[in-house]
């Protein structure tokens, strides 16, 4: 199944999964000491593109310390996410990959190697979408890890996508 997926927006507006993640909300080899350095970084990409108010970051970290590291998902995978009230402008995900695989403190799933920032307007409009994401960051997370650029990552989640 494509990952052109349509998502079926509250108000029954057609969302495209390619209208959520976006090459510019991309991050290759970022640099960090800790899951709150990694959750601070993916989320910063979406500040500067005004998908988030800068305090939705706080609110992802204030969940993670309040209900532990239940954003660990899946191995090698983490999906940050606050509340949509937290500072969410509009829908957008951000993906960033580490130079150095961080711990949240998941017994199962650590260390993290990718962390993905949702960001939706509200309760409902990205479900569809994240199974699709997740379908390829479980298959081929070690090409997402492997790729130096943005827009290699962008061609393993849109394989369609022509990159120079």
């Amino acid at each position: 199944m494509s990952l052109s997926i349509i998502l079926v927006h509250f108000l029954g507006t057609a969302i495209m999964l390619s209208d959520f993640l976006k090459k510019d909300y991309i991050t290759v080899r970022a640099e960090v000491s800790d899951w709150r350095g990694a959750v601070e970084i993916s989320g910063e990409k979406l500040v500067s593109h005004r998908v988030i108010e800068a305090r939705y970051i706080q609110g992802m970290i204030s969940a993670v310390e309040k209900l532990g590291p239940y954003i660990a998902i899946a191995p090698g995978i983490a999906i940050a996410h606050a509340r949509p009230e937290d500072g969410v402008i509009s829908h957008g995900i951000a993906v960033t990959t580490l130079t150095k695989a961080v711990n949240f403190g998941h017994e199962e799933n650590d260390p993290i190697r990718v962390i993905v920032t949702l960001a939706a307007s509200d309760h409902d409009s990205h479900i569809d979408a994240m199974g699709d994401l997740m379908d390829v960051l479980e298959k081929r997370l070690d090409d997402i890890t492997a790729a130096e650029t943005p827009d290699a990552v962008y061609a393993v989640f849109f394989p369609e996508y022509k990159h120079g």
